[in-house]
């Protein structure tokens, strides 16, 4: 059993060659097997419709997504992480990683209509994309959607 299996992404695995649908398997924070995978993995992610890079050292980022429908209402937590990352094309400026948890719920309240609430960065971590720019902190949004 791996720790963790992405299953269904089209991977690109920084060789040059085509993308291809497969699987991922993740063990001890290391990519051990590419392609199709048979063993179950403790934490499965479906990542169908999602690119999934395996052929970069040192600089990525992974977005892990769940998702859950109790009753009518849909939960969500998105897990996006990044390692060190340069931010030059010369490779001379450092920025350390950061790890950020985002919540989403959606509640379809009548017919057509649907609550949509999403909160970025529920913990405030504070990180940068870019050197020397700040991004912001903890964020909510709320809205509603109208369906025919």
């Amino acid at each position: 059993m791996h720790d963790m299996v992405i299953r269904n992404g089209q991977i690109y695995d920084g060789s040059g060659s085509e993308p291809f649908v497969g699987d991922v398997a993740i063990d001890a924070g290391k990519i051990t097997a590419v392609g199709v995978v048979e063993a179950a993995g403790r934490e499965e992610l479906d990542a169908q419709g999602h690119a999934v890079t395996t052929g970069f050292d040192d600089v990525f980022t992974r977005i892990a997504k769940c998702r859950r429908h109790y009753t009518e209402i849909g939960l969500g937590v998105e897990y996006v992480a990044s390692s060190l990352r340069y931010d030059n094309a010369a490779n001379t400026i450092k920025m350390g990683g950061y790890g950020i948890v985002n919540l989403t719920m959606d509640w379809p309240f009548a017919k057509g209509w649907t609550l949509l609430v999403r909160g970025n960065n529920v913990f405030d971590k504070n990180y940068q994309l870019a050197a020397d720019y700040a991004t912001g902190g903890a964020t909510v949004f709320a809205g509603v959607r109208w369906q025919l």
